[in-house]
């Protein structure tokens, strides 16, 4: 009988053994600024031995209720705990821990510029819950951003999911899948300054560095998980100009509309400044604008301004609206055709229309077809208007009719990858219908995107030449965001 229950036992301690030690171990990580460091007793223990003084510096640490566990960064041996790294790259890294007797550990640790890191691993301690990772609860839901890009927009519009720091753990890369199921590109996370997590984003360019073609493609977080991510460069998210009365450079439209459902509000003040032989005048205008696209291939925008500081100390208000709707794409060449209408008066009547010696938005009709031409980070712009104005723009000709005219527009831009851009741009009106002078106008611009918000910053300077001699100036900056 002892025989048996001595082979009994010999059978089931091992089993028993075994289902203990498949349990994965119970880890804790935190991550701390100096303030709220505080020196885990085991590494206190080393500094005692070594006879040093800890000095907070951002960085690693992994303690175990277990000696000498090996630790692996990547599937490199880093070494054995205690563990410690102050020299570790930020950003999400894979750890795997590997003790005999034990099961192998593995996990994902977001390191952040200013913080140490400490991971604590209990092997002995007996869990409650299959999760071998433990958190505190996440402030904010991982979550898609936009679903559909165009990759030449600035980085904050090319952000395609957010996750939070439990989620971002479990999970290094995404995989971007065409529709053809072939992997295009293996995302890593970026963090984010001052705010918990990380997000993906994707210029369009596929594993070999080449621009990938617009179309459909799958962002997989997890096999049960998946988003559909649209590539579409015959829209934007880029922050416009509304200078003239239309999206775009200052002097000069743009082809490309928002994408559906996206909207750009934004405020301007400017100093105008006009000369002559005899005369020297100033305007203050300040204006706002929205601009927004409520269906597929059709962008309208609205403008209100008023001035209080006007040439003939009489306060003034323009309004204007532009509607627009792309037409044509054989990328990288886009065509729209846009109308836009514009109506300036005194603010306390309506009917008393008014105009001022620097050409802007003038009171009228007209009609124009932007033309874009994309290169590698360069926008070629080409716009020809015709323009029917309640007025003639100079009073060099003494008829107070209506008047007709002709514009050519053009203009180029320079885009880095992510935060600014530059751009010049010009407007010719040629003589009128009822033999007004020639004007000329050019513009030199620069808009600064605010990282990691939707914000903008747009800087801005037009100066004017009048055939007879008259010259004009407007500096001016805008400020708003894009959705």
């Amino acid at each position: 009988m002892k025989k048996l229950i001595y082979t009994v036992l010999l059978i089931l301690i091992p089993f028993t053994l075994i289902a203990q030690n498949s349990e994965q171990p119970l880890i804790t990580i935190q991550s701390r600024k100096i303030l709220d460091y505080e020196r885990p007793p085991r590494l206190k223990e080393e500094d005692n031995k070594n006879g040093v003084t800890f000095q907070f510096v951002p960085g690693l640490e992994i303690v175990t209720d277990l000696e000498y566990v090996k630790v692996y960064i990547f599937d490199i041996e880093t070494g054995r705990t205690p563990f410690e790294s102050n020299n570790i790259q930020n950003g999400s890294i894979r750890i795997k821990l590997e003790k005999p007797g034990f099961p192998n550990t593995t996990f994902w640790v977001m390191i952040k510029d200013g913080f140490r890191t400490t991971v604590s691993v209990s092997y002995l301690q007996t869990r409650e819950t299959e999760n071998p990772v433990i958190f505190e609860p996440a402030e904010k839901k991982s979550s898609p951003l936009y679903l559909n890009i165009n990759p030449e927009d600035p980085g904050y519009y090319r952000q395609l999911f957010y996750l939070n720091d439990s989620d971002l753990n479990l999970h290094k890369t995404l995989l971007l899948i065409d529709e053809a199921f072939n992997t295009e590109m293996i995302l890593s996370p970026q963090s984010l300054s001052g705010a918990e997590g990380a997000v993906f984003s994707w210029n369009g360019l596929n594993a070999e560095d080449k621009p990938v073609a617009d179309g459909v493609y799958t962002l997989q977080i997890s096999p049960d998980e998946k988003y559909l991510i649209g590539i579409n460069r015959k829209y934007s998210r880029r922050s416009t100009n509304y200078y003239s009365g239309f999206a775009g450079l200052a002097l000069v439209p743009s082809a490309r509309i928002l994408f559906p459902g996206g909207f750009q509000f934004g405020s301007t003040i400017s100093l105008e400044r006009t000369e002559s032989d005899s005369s020297l005048e100033y305007n203050l205008p300040f204006s706002f604008f929205l601009r927004s696209s409520p269906l597929k291939m059709w962008e309208t925008a609205f403008e209100a301004e008023t001035s209080f500081i006007t040439e003939d100390a009489r306060p003034s208000l323009r309004l204007n609206s532009s509607q627009k709707v792309f037409v044509f794409e054989s990328y990288p060449l886009q065509i729209s055709i846009g109308l836009r209408g514009s109506y300036k008066s005194a603010i306390n009547d309506f009917s008393e229309q008014k105009m001022s010696s620097l050409i802007r938005d003038p009171t009228g009709l007209s009609f124009y077809i932007p033309f874009q031409y994309k290169l590698p980070g360069w926008d070629l712009y080409a716009s020809p208007e015709i323009l029917f104005s309640l007025h003639p723009l100079l009073e060099d000709v003494s008829s107070n009719k209506h008047d007709y005219y002709g514009v050519i527009r053009w203009g180029i831009q320079y885009s880095t990858d992510v935060l600014f851009s530059v751009g010049i741009s010009s407007s010719l009106y040629f003589p009128s219908y009822r033999g007004s002078t020639s004007i000329m106008q050019a513009g030199l611009e620069g808009t600064f995107f605010i990282p990691e918000t939707p914000m903008y910053l747009n800087l801005y300077t037009i100066m004017q030449k009048v055939h007879r001699g008259e010259r004009g100036s407007s500096q001016g900056f805008n400020l708003g965001f894009l959705l």
